[in-house]
C-alpha cells in the first residue's frame, strides 16, 4: 500500500477511493405499494353432471379396447455390445476369445488380393461392417471405410462368405450385433 519513501502507490490509492465511494453511495428504496387486488369468483360448475358413471358396456367396450393387437411390427434393435457375444463357428470355437482368433484366420485365409490393385501398388485396410442376426447368420454386409474399388469389392466378398456364427445373446436372448472388421491388404 506504501512505498518505501512512505507515499502511497498511485494504484493502492484507486482501490482505496473506490471503497469509500462504494460505501458512501445512497441506494434509493424501492418503493412498494399495492396496485393489484386479486378476486375470487366462485365456479357454480356442478361436477356430478361432467362426471361418467361407467356400465357394464362400457366395461366391456375398455376390455375389447386392450385386445387389440396391432400389425406393425417394431424394427430389430442392433446391439453393439452384449453379454454373450456371437461366437464365430461355434462347432469349433467354445468362447469369443478363441472365435476372435479364428475369425482373424478365416479373414486372412480367404483374401486373395485383386489383381489390378497389386499391379498399380494400391495397399490400405478397408473396413467392413455386418450384423450377425438373431440365428447366427451374417447379413448387412457394407463397406464403412474403403481404400480402392477393387479392395472394397474383395473386402466384401470375404465378409459375404464367413460361415454362420453362434448368435449374440443379451437375458438369454438372442439379438442382432454389429460387428465392424478391418481387412488389410499389404504388399510385400
Amino acid at each position: 500500500m506504501f512505498s518505501n519513501t512512505g507515499e502511497t502507490l498511485e494504484s493502492d490509492w484507486d482501490e482505496m477511493v473506490m471503497e469509500d465511494q462504494s460505501k458512501n453511495i445512497e441506494r434509493p428504496k424501492p418503493n412498494l405499494t399495492l396496485t393489484d387486488v386479486i378476486q375470487i369468483i366462485e365456479d357454480h360448475i356442478d361436477l356430478e353432471d361432467d362426471l361418467e358413471f361407467t356400465s357394464e358396456s362400457d366395461e366391456n367396450e375398455k376390455m375389447a379396447m386392450t385386445d387389440v393387437k396391432f400389425d406393425v411390427e417394431e424394427p430389430e434393435s442392433i446391439w453393439f455390445i452384449v453379454e454373450d457375444m456371437p461366437v464365430f463357428r461355434p462347432s469349433l470355437n467354445k468362447d469369443r476369445k478363441s472365435g476372435d482368433a479364428d475369425l482373424k484366420r478365416f479373414l486372412v485365409k480367404s483374401t486373395k488380393y485383386p489383381a489390378e490393385a497389386r499391379d498399380a501398388g494400391i495397399m490400405g485396410r478397408v473396413w467392413v461392417s455386418f450384423i450377425v442376426d438373431k440365428k447366427g447368420r451374417v447379413t448387412e454386409v457394407m463397406v464403412k471405410r474403403g481404400v480402392h474399388p477393387s479392395l472394397d469389392d474383395e473386402a466384401l466378398r470375404v465378409v459375404e462368405s464367413l460361415p454362420d456364427f453362434k448368435p449374440g445373446e443379451q437375458r438369454a436372448h438372442p439379438v442382432n450385433v454389429s460387428y465392424t472388421v478391418p481387412i488389410n491388404f499389404v504388399l510385400n
